[in-house]
């Protein structure tokens, strides 16, 4: 902890009051022109400083080319668009927009429509208002397919067993949190380039002590595309469960290591 403090004295220096929001970005090219009205809403309502950063994973759609055009059209100079320089995948492609953000506050939302920027929204007032300096705030989802929150739970109750570690609905978006906390577990060698990425910013949270907050959202049937993570199909389903097993016993063996367990 005394280590984290460090490090927020060194990011108050060179990053200013204010929220930066990466998305990642593959083969979203029907939803960004709904996003983009929903980037409006959200410029037009909000009092604090913000950007938006989109990293391209490779999308084979026109989603790169849709993106520039919106931004040309709301004249918004708060918003890039970046192409993956790994493309190693999803928590890679975050993980490279996190590392250009200038705003004290960092978070991670999705472009599928299924949450809404709102949302991000009323999450970073929350986060601003709290009592608590250190906290990492969440979504929660309402209105999913019965499948998918007895999926959800399996995943939690698992990383209790292998961690000790209780942590609910831990791929809701969106994540909002300190900029000097990622920079503090970001150079970890088990930061990963997948879809575990959500898991590891709430497993180092709990380790590291600080609060985990949520914030009710509605969760939507995806319109337009198909889900990249766990949902939709069965295949998608059975992919998303033995990555996460796997990267769920990297971690035990390195809480045990570090004697966390």
């Amino acid at each position: 902890m005394e280590k984290l403090q460090k490090e927020v004295k060194t990011l108050n220096k060179t990053k200013k009051a204010g929220l930066s929001i990466v998305i990642p970005v593959l083969d979203e090219g029907r939803n960004i022109d709904s996003f983009f009205k929903q980037i409006k809403v959200f410029d037009n309502s909000v009092n604090f400083k913000y950007e938006i950063i989109f990293v391209d994973g490779g999308s084979k759609d026109e989603s790169m080319s849709l993106i520039k055009k919106n931004i040309d059209i709301l004249k918004l100079n708060n918003i890039y668009c970046e192409s993956s320089l790994q493309r190693e995948g999803y928590g890679s492609d975050i993980a490279q927009g996190l590392s250009s953000t200038r705003y004290l506050t960092m978070c991670w939302t999705h472009a599928d429509l299924q949450t809404k920027l709102t949302d991000v929204k009323k999450g970073y007032e929350i986060f601003i208002n709290s009592n608590y300096k250190n906290l990492v705030l969440k979504g929660k989802r309402f209105g999913r397919p019965l499948i998918d929150k007895i999926q959800t739970f399996g995943m939690s109750l698992f990383v209790f067993t292998k961690c000790k570690l209780w942590i609910d609905d831990i791929n809701a978006q969106p994540k909002i949190f300190p900029a000097s906390f990622y920079d503090q577990i970001k150079e970890s060698k088990f930061l990963p380039n997948d879809f575990s990425l959500d898991l590891f910013l709430l497993a180092q949270a709990k380790i590291n002590n600080f609060k985990i907050e949520t914030c009710m959202v509605n969760f939507k049937k995806r319109m337009h595309g198909h889900a990249k993570g766990g949902g939709g199909s069965l295949a998608n389903r059975l992919k998303l469960i033995r990555r996460t097993i796997n990267y769920i016993n990297r971690i035990a063996i390195n809480l045990k290591r570090d004697n966390y367990l």
